[in-house]
């Protein structure tokens, strides 16, 4: 989205607002004073979503964020956020768990056998 320059008339603040080009020239108030404010006819700016970074995977350039997705999901990593440590924790555990399982019925119907024989006194 666009960023353009705004001044205000009144107490001659510049500002800048993100606007889409179709609602370029609905700039708004002042944030300081409340007036309408004009917007600047200066160089066009683009605000990049993302700081440009070398692919540890590939060593190609990464300049946006869908590049960092497509770079990402060709590697088979994914965006390293806060609590994928916990969840990664939580996964392992309940994947031991589940793979525990089947030994863990093995033993109760195991020793459930022995009782009712009578070879294992509880």
């Amino acid at each position: 989205m666009p960023l353009y320059s705004t001044f205000c008339l009144s107490c001659r603040v510049q500002d800048a607002v993100f606007r889409k080009i179709e609602e370029r020239d609905n700039v708004g108030n002042c944030p300081h004073c409340g007036k309408p404010v004009e917007r600047l006819f200066d160089t066009p700016r683009i605000q990049t979503d993302i700081e440009p970074y070398e692919s540890p995977k590939t060593g190609k350039w990464i300049t946006s964020r869908s590049a960092r997705d497509e770079d990402l999901r060709a590697s088979g990593s994914f965006l390293y956020e806060k609590g994928v440590r916990e969840d990664i924790a939580r996964n392992r555990e309940a994947a031991a768990e589940k793979a525990f399982k089947p030994i863990s019925d093995a033993i109760d119907a195991t020793v459930t056998s022995l009782v009712s024989a009578g070879k294992l006194e509880t």
